[in-house]
């Protein structure tokens, strides 16, 4: 199914929903999503572009926001992060959690830029195999060695034609052929099938209850990568009816706002203070943070004499 064809999918069954491109590193926190919102991962991109992050994820969960996985790269991380909270639908998912399912190339595909794919994911082939052994088309152990032969391709190569050619050469080819026919006559795609439940919950406003941030949303577990992220990001201005993230605008403060040293040496002193910025960076308070930070720098053993100097244009000391 092709983005656009999945795209009106998704607005047939939540009318309300924003659909989007298979996830990537950084779309989550361009949402703007908060408390109340749904985010529902089901495809992500990955190999030639970043996936998305699993701090990423937590960002959200942390935020208040209800993040479901199902299908794809949504099932991998919903089994990765479900003990902080993240939600996780479908038989897919169960599998990654259990183990039974334990390599990210089972529901790995190749597409074209509109998505439409170009090879099988593994947990398609695997289940009608499974499927077609279930339904007395083929020994399960000829099923099982299909599976393993499907398993060693490439997952860029990974199709029923490619297959066959590999069964043929295994002495497998009548067991592939009965197989073939049966999923042909049997269609089922597993991860559309739980993408189609997923959507069908969350519709219905009845996910699985989620689990709750809890103590580890505490935990100084946002590093400076996660602090970059949602400057490099989030949303916190428009401007000519584009988004503006916080880096941009910092970037465009420090190239050309004759104000922005100030104000950011003020921004340092109170950290140095452990004061809030938003009442502290007023000019009238600047001398008082700048004596309260020296005094907790002094109180850690630092001493801004002790600092290394700078040398200024002309060559000579100089210490800021």
């Amino acid at each position: 199914m092709s983005a656009r064809h999945a795209g009106a999918r998704v607005s047939e069954v939540l009318p309300d929903a924003v659909p989007h491109p298979p996830v990537r590193h950084g779309d989550l926190m361009r949402l703007g999503a908060g408390p109340g919102d749904t985010v529902l991962i089901i495809d992500g991109l990955w190999h030639q572009s970043a996936p998305v992050r699993h701090k990423e994820i937590l960002a959200l969960l942390a935020d208040g926001v209800t993040v479901v996985g199902d299908a794809s790269m949504g099932a991998l991380r919903a089994a990765e992060l479900a003990p902080y909270g993240m939600v996780g639908i479908g038989r897919i998912f169960e599998d990654f959690r259990s183990g039974a399912l334990d390599a990210d190339d089972e529901v790995a595909v190749l597409h074209t830029d509109d998505g439409r794919p170009l090879s099988e994911a593994l947990v398609n082939l695997r289940a009608a195999l499974t499927r077609a052994a279930a339904d007395g088309q083929l020994e399960i152990i000829d099923a099982t060695r299909l599976a393993n032969l499907a398993r060693s391709l490439p997952y860029t190569r990974r199709t029923w034609a490619a297959l066959g050619r590999l069964a043929e050469g295994e002495g497998l080819k009548t067991a592939f052929d009965r197989a073939d026919a049966w999923r042909r006559a049997h269609p089922c795609d597993a991860k559309r099938k739980d993408a189609e439940q997923a959507l069908a919950l969350v519709a219905a406003n009845r996910p699985p209850a989620p689990g709750t941030a809890g103590a580890w949303a505490g935990e100084p577990w946002q590093t400076s990568f996660v602090r970059y992220w949602r400057a490099a990001f989030q949303p916190v201005a428009e401007a000519g009816g584009q988004s503006v993230n916080c880096l941009a605008l910092l970037n465009y403060q420090q190239l050309y706002d004759p104000g922005f040293p100030s104000r950011w040496r003020t921004r340092v002193l109170a950290a140095l203070a452990h004061e809030g910025c938003d009442d502290v960076c007023r000019p009238v308070r600047t001398a008082a943070v700048k004596r309260s930070a020296l005094r907790h720098a002094a109180d850690a053993g630092v001493s801004w004499t002790a600092c290394p100097a700078t040398s200024s244009p002309t060559g000579s000391p100089k210490t800021r």
